[in-house]
């Protein structure tokens, strides 16, 4: 299914400066001709915010909501202004972003703007431009400047891993994936940022490629904490359990209730299907009934360990490189943690 427009929804925008302390910043305002659509559209979801260039060519801060796929929009920035607006935003390493209707409505976006730093340079507009034109190579190429001055810019590491593996090199990948997640931190504490959740979840399918699945659950668990509607993540964790039916059906039935991604969900079904014997249609029709049942604000797995740094590194070293299946038991993977620290019963076996 193609991206979904924000068309009539979301209509660009503009900036305009803010005094935050010491600095003067921009906080960009995105026009929405309808709050209340706009909110039902990002209620739940991750909000994607980056500096890609717009249909123009020009350099511009742009907002999507990718997990309903309702494609960017973007707000360009002036020439003049961009040396402002990089000293600002490199200064308070955020840039303020707001959903508004015009008429005094807004819907704030603080939890994806905090911490979260951009290349204002354009080799990352660049670089993303050609790899959606199919051109991993080029993007690799145009990405090596910038991992060379070690960029702190998550999204920088994270179009990387992603041109590699699109290239084929999976090995490659990985530790650029992993200094995406390090990147991608909050400023104070220990905690992973909302935007380390798609670096997560591309870092786990690379290591179920490699054959690592006790890894790429580990990324996976991390990832859905950060950003439980992530369909990549839920379709990628259901091939991981494929003969556990609650947790096949439970990420089928959300990706269902996310919208958007039916064709997706059948073809993850299909491959189910080889695996455990059930019928195509049995496994879909048990998924709708698991969509229907599916709150999204609530996501069942709450260990207090996933979603943070350190936790995620200490996981990934603990759980070694050999290639092969879950290293460690599903009861300990999935299980939940109760406020003793003793491991409770596994959310999956209840749901």
């Amino acid at each position: 299914m193609a991206p979904m427009a924000a068309g009539d929804v979301i209509v660009g925008g503009s900036y305009e400066f803010h005094t935050w302390g010491e600095h003067d910043s921009p906080v960009f305002s995105f026009l929405a001709t309808d709050l209340a659509r706009a909110a039902s559209l990002v209620r739940d979801m991750f909000v994607e915010l980056d500096v890609r260039f717009d249909r123009a060519g020009r350099l511009a801060y742009h907002l999507g909501i990718p997990d309903r796929q309702v494609e960017p929009t973007g707000i360009s920035i002036q020439p003049a202004d961009l040396s402002h607006v990089v000293h600002a935003a490199n200064a308070l390493r955020s840039c303020p972003a707001r959903i508004v209707d015009g008429r005094g409505g807004v819907i704030n976006l603080d939890r994806f703007t905090e911490g979260l730093v951009h290349d204002w340079t354009g080799t990352y507009a660049r670089a993303l431009h050609d790899f959606h034109g199919g051109r991993p190579e080029q993007a690799v190429t145009a990405l090596a400047p910038l991992v060379v001055s070690d960029s702190p810019a998550p999204a920088v590491y994270h179009l990387l891993g992603r041109a590699l593996r699109a290239r084929g090199d999976l090995g490659l990948a990985v530790p650029h994936l992993l200094a995406g997640i390090r990147h991608a931190s909050a400023t104070q504490g220990d905690k992973l940022l909302p935007a380390a959740a798609g670096i997560l979840t591309d870092l786990g399918i690379v290591f179920k490629k490699l054959g690592m699945n006790g890894k790429a659950a580990h990324c996976l668990l991390h990832a859905l904490r950060l950003r439980p509607n992530h369909p990549d993540a839920l379709l990628t964790f259901a091939t991981l359990f494929p003969v556990t039916d609650a947790l096949h059906i439970y990420a089928l039935g959300r990706v269902l209730a996310i919208g958007h991604h039916h064709d997706r969900v059948r073809e993850c079904a299909e491959g189910l299907a080889q695996v455990t014997g059930t019928a195509v249609a049995e496994i879909l029709r048990q998924a709708e009934e698991a969509a229907a049942r599916v709150d999204l604000a609530t996501w069942p797995l709450s260990r207090p360990d996933l979603g943070l740094r350190r936790s995620f590194f200490e996981g990934i070293d603990r759980l070694g490189l050999n290639a092969s299946g879950p290293a460690t038991p599903e009861d300990t993977l999935l299980a939940s943690e109760s406020g003793s620290g003793r491991p409770g019963r596994p959310w999956w076996k209840f749901w």
